[in-house]
């Protein structure tokens, strides 16, 4: 199915010729999901222009092979702008054998998230915007220890979340902010 849609959906829809360059960035988000995608960073790696980059990465998006995940900021201009991060579409797209990447992946696109949040060193796997915000963080492990809650802590207060969701593999429990 993916080799039909690369090799014959994508060109017959958007009329491109490089079509290699397709297939490798697909690979490289199906590798490696949650990757930050640095156009300028994949343009001198690959040899190719940015635009080729920014194109080939939006025709996998628009033909349901990727989701992109915009880092979130205050300003929506400032969002768009940031690295954003890529991952497959749908968890069985995902190549990689890394069960917590599989994880964030299935997380990813049971919730459709839009966005994630880094600054500096702390970050939340994903952020639902609807109505309020809601960061949330995805542990593949059984407990969750108090110092994994840190980058969500800030979050919270930096956004002012009324919420938060951790998703893990242990047993349900509730969690309280103080301050």
């Amino acid at each position: 199915m993916v080799e039909r849609i690369i090799y014959r959906d994508i060109p017959e829809s958007f009329r491109i010729e490089d079509i290699e360059i397709v297939r490798t960035l697909a690979n490289y988000c199906f590798d490696n999901p949650g990757a930050i995608i640095n156009v300028d960073s994949l343009s001198k790696d690959l040899g190719r222009h940015r635009k080729t980059i920014r194109n080939a990465l939006n025709y996998l998006e628009l033909s349901f092979l990727i989701k992109r995940v915009s880092n979130l900021r205050k300003s929506l201009l400032a969002s768009s702008r940031k690295n954003k991060k890529a991952y497959p579409l749908h968890q069985t797209l995902a190549t990689t054998r890394d069960e917590d990447k599989i994880l964030e992946t299935t997380v990813r696109s049971e919730i459709n998230a839009d966005y994630y949040w880094k600054k500096g060193n702390s970050e939340v796997d994903f952020v639902i915007r609807n109505n309020e915000i809601i960061p949330v963080e995805v542990k593949n492990t059984e407990e969750v220890k108090t110092r994994d809650l840190s980058s969500l802590v800030k979050f919270s207060k930096l956004f002012n979340a009324r919420k938060a969701i951790v998703l893990y593999r242990g047993r349900r429990t509730s969690f309280k902010r103080t301050g």
